[in-house]
């Protein structure tokens, strides 16, 4: 699972450094589900229902402090079993290529070799706030007030972060 987590841990929720937005805009060329982190339980019956074979980016978004990681083990390196409501079962490998994103105010609570092994975790430096929005950066909301301009200078910046991805591999950081 990819965990994009705030560089500052304050113990309090902060948020609003652009996490969300960065699974936005890879949400822009790859087909994603959201889920409330909040409200999340893996465990229920119905957790995983708006997942399709067609989704590659599952989103666990702002995962409360009392998330358990050590319920997704079995989702992340084996795959999902998603139940709909008044439709048939059916089980997503972890060869159907989707990804597993979780976003946090907080570090994901999980120890030793087994969460780790299952962990990608990045630091968002805190550029944007409640005083510094994008668009007070770029003077518009992104994705809704684009022109082709813009996305064309957004799918240019996109597709050199995968060659670099694929040139390169995960670059790893100092964890926060």
């Amino acid at each position: 699972a990819v965990i994009f987590e705030d560089d500052e841990q304050s113990g309090t929720a902060n948020g609003g450094t652009g996490k969300s937005l960065l699974v936005d805009a890879m949400g822009q060329l790859r087909q994603s589900v959201m889920i409330d982190g909040k409200r999340f339980d893996p465990l229920k019956d119905f957790a995983w229902q708006r997942v399709t074979p067609q989704t590659n980016i599952i989103l666990i978004d702002d995962v409360a402090s009392s998330f358990r990681f050590d319920e997704l083990f079995n989702v992340i390196t084996g795959g999902i079993s998603v139940n709909r409501k008044n439709k048939p079962e059916f089980y997503l490998s972890v060869s159907n290529g989707h990804t597993m994103i979780l976003t946090t105010n907080e570090v994901v609570r999980g120890s030793g070799n087994s969460s780790q092994r299952r962990q990608i975790v990045f630091s968002v430096f805190k550029y944007f706030s409640a005083d510094r929005t994008p668009v007070d950066e770029y003077g518009m909301l992104f994705f809704g007030d684009w022109t082709a301009d813009e996305w064309a200078k957004f799918d240019n910046f996109m597709l050199g972060c995968a060659q670099m991805y694929h040139q390169h591999g995960i670059i790893k950081t100092n964890k926060v």
